[in-house]
């Protein structure tokens, strides 16, 4: 028989042991957020990518330990009853009292029924997904086949990437779905209406998440968030990566359109228009529109007179990621 309270008990001590470990490690990247604010996007996604990589890492490293810790003095010692020919007395023992309560067991079981309404949540989405993606069909515009292979070219992308249109007002944002077969998925309305200078940084924007390998992030990211539902750091730093991921696609796409600030600008101001306010979520996608809610403080910070689109991490922000990674595993 299968002894399901020592398995939800050690589930329980497992996160326990993680979260409140993690919680700390959280506390020093908001500082190091807060102490090093000219660094560069990248610094920002990797010091929460570095906390979650923490989550996904559920036990105690093992570092070097002092010699003396591998040094275990054992004197044997006798303790067996000498038979003396004495009679000895009995000794009436009371039972010893009752076990304390122990939590962990119900948290893990808790735990485990948190989780599978997670995954059946997700489930729901990826089916709703497929069948939003049944009703697209493969872009025939010319220029915008041959904008794909230009970009794809210039970005070292040797996936074959798929681009496609919506049928109808299913899609009301541009998209990037599958991993292994990557899928760029454009509304309708932009197909047909807008003009091939105007779609170029939303397409060049949607590439370089597939040159970034954002959607593996991205399913990395969901699989922690169903595991640590629970737990406030994960939604904390979920957000923190996709902020900062989208920042990096905007710097990436301003720089490869020769400083373009103002184009690159309208054509997020003309999405948000058009199509944020009726959006429907996907499941595990990237998009020039993930989070909606910052679109005008991406659009702030692309204009601002001190807006540089590429900047090196500093060897400030190095040494924190340093340090970050190396308390991790402490």
């Amino acid at each position: 028989m299968i002894p399901f309270d020592a398995m939800f008990a050690a589930v329980g001590h497992t996160l326990w042991a993680v979260s409140w470990q993690v919680c700390i490690l959280a506390a020093i990247a908001l500082i190091a957020e807060r102490f090093i604010r000219n660094a560069p996007p990248s610094f920002r996604y990797l010091l929460w990518l570095l906390v979650i990589i923490r989550l996904a890492v559920p036990f105690d490293i093992p570092l070097p330990a002092p010699a003396g810790d591998f040094v275990n003095l054992h004197i044997p010692l006798d303790f067996s009853p000498v038979d003396t020919g004495a009679v000895q007395p009995s000794l009436n023992i009371p039972n010893q009292a009752a076990a304390p309560f122990d939590p962990f067991p119900i948290a893990g079981l808790l735990w485990l029924i948190g989780f599978v309404s997670f995954v059946l949540y997700l489930a729901t989405r990826f089916i709703k997904t497929r069948r939003l993606f049944s009703i697209t069909e493969p872009v025939t515009r010319s220029d915008l086949c041959d904008l794909l292979n230009k970009y794809a070219s210039d970005l070292g992308i040797r996936k074959k990437i798929g681009l496609f249109a919506s049928r109808d007002e299913s899609f009301h944002a541009p998209a990037v779905i599958g991993v292994i077969q990557p899928r760029i998925i454009l509304p309708h309305e932009i197909v047909s209406a807008w003009t091939v200078q105007d779609i170029e940084p939303v397409l060049l924007h949607e590439m370089i998440h597939i040159r970034n390998r954002d959607l593996l992030v991205n399913w990395f990211q969901i699989i922690l968030n169903g595991i640590y539902f629970f737990h406030p750091v994960i939604w904390l730093a979920n957000s923190r990566i996709r902020k900062a991921r989208e920042e990096i696609c905007d710097d990436s796409s301003v720089a490869r359109l020769h400083t373009e600030r103002e184009r690159y600008s309208l054509s997020m101001i003309r999405i948000g228009e058009e199509f944020l306010q009726e959006r429907k979520l996907t499941f595990a996608e990237v998009s020039f529109t993930e989070n909606g809610s910052s679109l005008g403080e991406r659009i702030r910070r692309i204009m601002s007179g001190s807006y540089i689109p590429h900047r090196r991490l500093t060897a400030l922000s190095l040494a924190a990621l340093c340090a970050i990674a190396v308390f991790g595993v402490m």
